[in-house]
C-alpha cells in the first residue's frame, strides 16, 4: 500500500506520552497583529520537545520534514480552552529612552491547561531507545516547554507498541489529521454533538535548500473525541485507536 505516492506503508514502532502544562502558546505565523495560538503543537514544536529531552541543541529542518526520520501524531485529551492576555514587549531594557516609545502591548492567546497524547516514531533506533529511557525515568537534558520558554511542559510516558497500517475508508480518527489525506463524513458529524471540528492552516518547517515550505491544512476535533472521516490514504492503528501522522 502507498500513502499519497510517497512510498510503501509499513508498521512503525511508536512511543506514546502525554504532553501537559498550565498554559501553552504555539503562535500562528500568519497572525501579525495579535498572538493567536494553534490549538495543538505542530510537528516542529514536538520536534523541539524531543530535542529538549534528548539534548539536541536545534533539530535540523530536514529532520522534521522527513516522515521516515520523524513521524508524529497528536491527540487532544481535553476540550480546547483559550485565554487572551495582554503582554508588554520592550525594544530595549528599562531606563533607555521613553517607556511610552519602547513598550508595546500585544494580546497573546494562551491554551489553558492543555493536554495532548503524542505518538512518536524515530528512524534512529539509538535515539528511539534513549527517548524511551528518558521518558520512563522522567528526565531530560534541556527543559521542554509548550511553545514559549516560560510555559514549562510535563511529559508522562504511556508505553510503546507497533502502529500498523489501516486501509483507506471510513475511520474514527483520534488524532489531528492532514486534510489532504481525508474528508469529513458530514452525515456522521451532524449526528454527533461531540464533533466540533476545525480546519487549521499550519506553517511547516523551512526547506533545507530553499528555506520555504508551503503550509499544510489539518482537521481536528476541539473536543476529545475521534472524528468520523473518510480516509483517502491509509491511517495507522495503535492499540485500540486509529491515528494519523502529521
Amino acid at each position: 500500500r502507498r500513502n499519497g505516492g510517497t512510498g510503501p506503508m509499513h508498521a512503525k514502532r511508536v512511543l506514546a506520552f502525554t504532553l501537559t502544562g498550565q498554559f501553552g502558546h504555539f503562535r500562528r505565523g500568519y497572525a501579525t497583529r495579535t498572538g493567536l495560538t494553534y490549538p495543538f503543537p505542530p510537528k516542529t514544536a514536538i520536534a523541539g520537545v524531543i530535542g529538549a529531552v534528548l539534548g539536541i541543541p536545534k533539530p535540523h529542518p530536514a529532520w522534521t520534514l522527513d516522515p521516515e526520520a520523524l513521524a508524529v501524531a497528536v491527540k487532544p485529551n481535553v476540550p480546547l480552552r483559550t485565554l487572551m492576555i495582554p503582554i508588554t514587549f520592550r525594544q530595549a531594557p528599562p531606563g533607555r529612552g521613553s517607556d511610552a516609545q519602547l513598550a508595546t502591548l500585544i494580546p497573546l492567546e494562551f491554551l489553558v491547561r492543555p493536554s495532548y497524547t503524542v505518538y512518536v516514531s524515530l528512524a534512529d533506533e539509538a535515539r528511539m531507545a534513549e527517548l524511551q529511557q528518558r521518558l520512563e525515568d522522567h528526565t531530560c537534558i534541556y527543559t521542554p516547554y509548550l511553545g514559549i520558554t516560560e510555559l514549562i511542559a510535563d511529559l508522562t510516558y504511556l508505553g510503546d507498541g507497533l502502529a500498523r497500517p489501516e486501509p483507506p475508508g471510513a475511520k474514527e480518527v483520534a488524532t489531528v489529521v492532514p486534510k489532504r489525506c481525508c474528508w469529513l463524513d458530514m452525515d456522521r458529524v451532524s449526528q454527533d454533538d461531540r464533533c466540533l471540528f476545525q480546519e487549521v492552516l499550519v506553517q511547516n518547517a523551512g526547506h533545507p535548500n530553499t528555506g520555504f515550505q508551503p503550509p499544510e491544512r489539518y482537521l481536528l476535533n476541539l473536543n476529545p473525541h475521534p472524528l468520523p472521516l473518510q480516509m483517502m490514504a491509509p491511517a495507522y492503528r495503535f492499540q485500540d485507536e486509529v491515528i494519523a501522522f502529521l
